[in-house]
Order: C-alpha cells, then sequence, then structure tokens
C-alpha cells in the first residue's frame, strides 16, 4: 500500500504544480480517479486500515499519506459525500478515526522519547567492555546523524497528518460551532491535548495542534457560551489541570503555555469573568506555584519553560484583573525580587554541589518574564510600586554613589 499512496501523491502534487490557471479544467487523471472509485478506496483503506502496528514507521507513513491524499483531492474539489459509496453511514467515523491515529502518533512520540532518554545509559553499558573506544564513538556519531534525520523526517510528516486530518474533517463538517462539537464526541479527547501540548517534548506535533486550538478558539469568539463552548471547555481544562500536570512534570511546556497566554490576551474582562472558574483564587493558586517552585537553571544557558510559564500567565491575567495586583501583589513581588531575581547564594552555599544556586531566573527569557510581571504589579498600584523602589533604591545607592571628589 505504502508504494501505491506515494505514486498517488506524486500525480497529484505535479497536477498542483502543473496548474498556473486556478480557472482551468479540473486534470482527466483526478476526475476519471475518483469516477473509478479511487477516492472511495484510500478513504475505506484509512478507515479500516489496522492500527495494531502503529509503532511500525511504515503503518504511520501510510496513515500519514492516507490523509494527505484524501485531504489534496477533498481540496480539488471532490467531496466524500459525493464520490464514497454509503458516506453517511459511515461519516461519524471520520472524526474518531482522524483522532484516534493523531493520538496514537503522539502516544509514540511519548513512549521513543522515554527509549531514547535510556539510550546514553544503554551505550554506556555496551561500550564499557570495548578496546577501541574513539571509533565506536564515531561510529555511533554518525549512526545518530543519520537517525536525527529521518526522525526530523518523521516529525514533519506526522505533523503535516495533523494539518491535513483537521483540514479534512472541516472540509467534512465546515468551520462552524459543530466542529469542535464533533471533536468533543472523542472520547479521550481531553487526554490528546494534554499528552499533544504538555506530555510530548516532540514540539513540531505541539506546533501544529496549537495552531489548530488556536483556530478553534477564535472561531468562537463572540459566540454566546454553553457547555461546549471552546472557550469553556478549553480555558478552564487547561488552565486548572494541564498547568498542574507541568508542574509534576518536567515537559517541555512553552508552546502550550504561549498558546494559552494568547487565549487570556485575546479576551476581554467580561468574558473571562462570564467562564465557569474563580480567577480570583486561580491567580493565588498560580501565585503560589511561583514561591513553591525549585530553582532548575543552573546557568544563563538553561531554561525552565515552567517558570517562564507561570510568570507569562500571571502578567497576563493581571493585565485583565487589575484588582488582584493589590492582592497577590506584595507577596509576589517579594518573591520576585529576592528569590527570582536579585537573590544571591549565601556564604558556604557552593559547597552543597548537588543544590542548585539561586535565584531563580538566570536566562535571558525567565528574567524578562519576572521583570515584565515585576513592572505589570507596579502599573497603576503605588502601594506595589513604593514597595520596588524601597528594595532598588539602597542597592543602586551602594553600587552606584551619588556623590564624588
Amino acid at each position: 500500500m505504502l508504494y501505491s499512496l506515494q505514486i498517488v501523491e506524486g500525480i497529484l502534487i505535479s497536477l498542483q504544480d502543473g496548474k498556473k490557471d486556478p480557472a482551468a479544467k479540473k486534470p482527466d487523471w483526478l476526475e476519471q480517479f475518483c469516477q473509478k472509485a479511487g477516492l472511495a478506496h484510500i478513504f475505506s483503506a484509512f478507515i479500516n486500515l489496522p492500527t495494531a502496528s502503529i509503532n511500525n514507521p511504515l503503518t504511520r507513513k501510510c496513515f500519514a499519506l492516507l490523509l494527505k491524499v484524501l485531504f489534496i483531492i477533498q481540496t480539488a474539489g471532490y467531496s466524500l459525500k459525493k464520490h464514497v459509496h454509503d458516506y453517511e453511514a459511515q461519516r461519524e467515523k471520520l472524526v474518531e478515526r482522524v483522532l484516534f491515529v493523531l493520538d496514537a502518533f503522539v502516544q509514540h512520540s511519548i513512549a521513543a522519547e522515554a527509549e531514547k532518554a535510556l539510550q546514553p545509559l544503554k551505550r554506556a553499558k555496551s561500550t564499557a567492555d570495548k578496546e577501541d573506544k574513539q571509533s565506536s564513538e564515531k561510529q555511533q556519531a554518525a549512526s545518530m546523524s543519520d537517525v536525527m534525520l529521518k526522525e526530523k523526517k518523521i516529525m514533519l510528516e506526522e505533523a503535516g497528518a495533523f494539518v491535513h486530518g483537521f483540514a479534512l474533517i472541516k472540509g467534512d463538517i465546515g468551520e462552524s460551532y459543530n466542529y469542535f462539537e464533533q471533536l468533543m464526541k472523542f472520547a479521550n479527547f481531553r487526554s490528546f491535548i494534554l499528552s499533544t501540548l504538555v506530555i510530548t517534548g516532540n514540539t513540531v506535533l505541539q506546533q501544529a495542534f496549537a495552531n489548530e486550538l488556536t483556530a478553534i478558539y477564535r472561531m468562537f469568539k463572540g459566540r454566546a457560551l454553553s457547555a461546549t463552548h471552546a472557550h469553556v471547555v478549553l480555558i478552564p481544562y487547561m488552565m486548572q489541570d494541564m498547568v498542574k500536570v507541568t508542574l509534576e512534570q518536567e515537559t517541555k511546556c512553552r508552546r502550550f503555555y504561549s498558546l494559552l497566554c494568547g487565549m487570556v490576551k485575546e479576551m476581554t474582562l467580561s468574558e473571562l469573568s462570564s467562564l465557569p472558574m474563580d480567577f480570583h483564587g486561580q491567580i493565588a493558586v498560580l501565585a503560589d506555584c511561583i514561591h513553591t517552585r525549585q530553582v532548575r537553571e543552573n546557568k544563563s544557558t538553561d531554561t525552565d519553560e515552567v517558570i517562564i510559564g507561570l510568570l507569562n500567565l500571571v502578567e497576563a491575567l493581571v493585565k485583565k484583573f487589575h484588582g488582584e495586583k493589590q492582592y497577590v501583589g506584595p507577596d509576589l513581588i517579594e518573591e520576585l525580587l529576592h528569590h527570582c531575581l536579585f537573590e544571591f547564594p549565601k556564604s558556604g552555599s557552593r559547597s552543597r554541589v548537588l543544590a542548585p544556586l539561586p535565584p531563580k531566573c538566570k536566562s535571558q527569557e525567565s528574567r524578562q518574564a519576572a521583570f515584565n510581571l515585576l513592572c505589570t504589579l507596579a502599573c497603576d498600584t503605588p502601594s506595589n510600586l513604593r514597595q520596588i523602589i524601597e528594595f532598588l533604591a539602597p542597592i543602586h545607592t551602594y553600587i552606584l554613589p551619588l556623590h564624588y571628589e
């Protein structure tokens, strides 16, 4: 099947590249392909292809190509409804199948990352008794280079599957209120969001899915709230449950926090206040997470994506809920000044080699996030501004004396 799909893909791409005039007649080949049940066969293969061997890269490639071919044919104007016999009876299977396949890609990515994390230990054990270690290291370096290229290619193909899969569903259902409702019918939809945005370290899949959720989120702007409204479903779940997971697991969560902060920034105070969650309590929880976060950045080149995400999220929220500046401000300013930005190692702390040294924010990105939050807390809040000045003034007076002879 793989070779057949690659041939069809190549023909379709060549037809796309050769079609200079958008108003030109549809290619005869594609017309005949659909009339002779080619589209129906591709759809049937996608719905019925066994997923037991999803961990096999060739199987995943087949699924990715099936989605791509279906997407290209659909965008060329050949609908599934018209060319697939008994399509209405199978329609509900499409959403479930697409999400099941994409979730399988994510789960495989998570398993592959866990296996990859163990490889250095395995290599160290296997090369411990070899005489020619230098030769072995060169072979390993060359092998790893090939593996990395293959992994990058696979990641791009699977990210393409995300784009094509969601586009296929939208092409069938339409970009409407019903689109998100259909996605929510997938039994593991919430865990799928969590796995893709937080658990997996596959940044390519994360970005592809973040783009789709952003489009869904914007689709619901201005709509009346309901139990299936995207804002009602996504924001409370992301802010309460998914943030908690980022704290429990050291994951690549930059895109998750960027997505969530973007959603908050695009909403008005009225829209946020109408959501079914206690933002007053949630801001306090997030501030406490910053307080209790241990030092993860040992040097300026380290990046603690969790502390950066928390700082940016709290900043986005207090910009909307101005009253919270006075509520969380004093303690949070104390934390930012003393522990995140200006704390220095205490005498004798360097003897504790295993203990990371303060401050919490050493990288340029984390320090910038902390400064941004500090400025936001001080803006239009005199008591907070006074607290910051009282801390900083003695430092600058000591370092830069005002009196010169």
